[in-house]
C-alpha cells in the first residue's frame, strides 16, 4: 500500500506488503488527491497540491483483528425503504437502476443523477470519476468525488468488492463504529494519523461488497463542522440509490 512521505513523495506501506502492479503519474489541481487501489484493499488519502501519483497495487489485505467501539447505530433517510428493495419518491427506482452497472459488475457512484447530486449539497459539475480521471476499474473499484457547495470539503463514494470484515481490518482506519444504513449493514471510520480530524467514513454493504462514503476536510480551509455528522446528512441523502439488496 502507498502513502506519502515529506513533500508529496510516495512511499511503501510496509505492514500489508505485497508487489507492486503498476503505477501511472497523474497531474491534478490544486488540492487534488490520491488513492492507491488493490483487489481486496483500499487506501484513500488526504488531499494534496501538485502532481501526485496513483498506484494501482497487488496487495492481500492484512489478516489483524480490529476492535469496535460503541453499538450500532441507525442512519435515518427518507429512503430507508429503498435500501430493503423498496422505493421512496417519484423516479428513484429509475434513478437507482441508472446508476447501477451490468449485473454482476460494480455499481458506479458517477452514474447518480445530477439531481441527487444537488439535492445533497455537491457541486454535479465538480465530479471527478475515477481519481485524477484514472479509471480503476481493472482493480476492482469505482470511484466518484464531488466538492461541497459548503466549501471546506471533499466527497466521495467509492465501490469495490472488499467486505466489512476487511476494512476492520485495515491497520490505516481506526474508531471504528458499527452502524446501519436501513437494512444494510455498515461500518464508521476514520483515518489514523495526524489528519484523522479531517476526515470520516461510512463504509456499507452491498451485494458486490461495499460502498464507502468519505468527507475530507480541505485542509487549506480547515474544519468548519464535525465530518461525521456532514457525513450521515449525505449517506441518509444518498442511500436509496444504492444496488439493492
Amino acid at each position: 500500500m502507498l502513502g506519502f512521505g515529506a513533500g508529496g513523495s510516495v512511499l511503501g506501506n510496509a505492514p500489508l506488503g505485497g508487489p507492486l502492479y503498476g503505477a501511472v503519474a497523474a497531474g491534478v489541481g490544486n488540492e487534488g488527491g490520491y488513492v492507491s487501489v488493490d483487489n481486496r484493499g483500499f487506501r484513500r488519502a488526504g488531499r494534496v497540491r501538485g502532481t501526485v501519483l496513483l498506484a494501482a497495487a497487488v496487495l492481500g489485505v492484512a489478516g489483524c483483528s480490529g476492535s469496535t467501539e460503541g453499538s450500532p447505530t441507525a442512519v435515518e433517510s427518507a429512503a430507508t425503504s429503498a435500501a430493503s428493495g423498496e422505493t421512496s419518491g417519484g423516479g428513484s427506482a429509475a434513478a437507482s437502476t441508472s446508476a447501477k452497472s451490468e449485473e454482476g459488475a460494480l455499481w458506479d457512484p458517477c452514474a447518480l443523477p445530477e439531481s441527487a447530486i444537488s439535492g445533497t449539497g455537491l457541486e454535479p459539475a465538480s465530479k471527478e470519476s475515477g481519481i485524477a480521471n484514472v479509471d480503476f476499474t481493472d482493480a476492482d473499484w469505482k470511484t466518484c468525488d464531488w466538492r461541497a457547495t459548503a466549501g471546506w470539503y471533499n466527497f466521495g463514494m467509492y465501490s469495490g468488492t472488499p467486505t466489512l470484515d476487511e476494512v476492520r481490518a485495515r491497520p490505516d482506519y481506526t474508531s471504528f463504529v458499527p452502524r446501519s444504513v436501513g437494512a444494510r449493514e455498515a461500518l464508521q471510520f476514520r483515518d489514523t494519523g495526524a489528519t484523522a480530524h479531517l476526515t470520516c467514513a461510512m463504509a456499507v454493504a452491498v451485494p458486490q461488497g461495499i460502498v464507502m462514503f468519505d468527507v475530507q476536510a480541505r485542509a487549506s480551509v480547515g474544519v468548519k463542522d464535525d465530518p461525521c455528522v456532514v457525513l450521515d446528512r449525505h449517506v441518509a441523502d444518498l442511500a436509496e440509490y444504492l444496488p439493492a439488496s
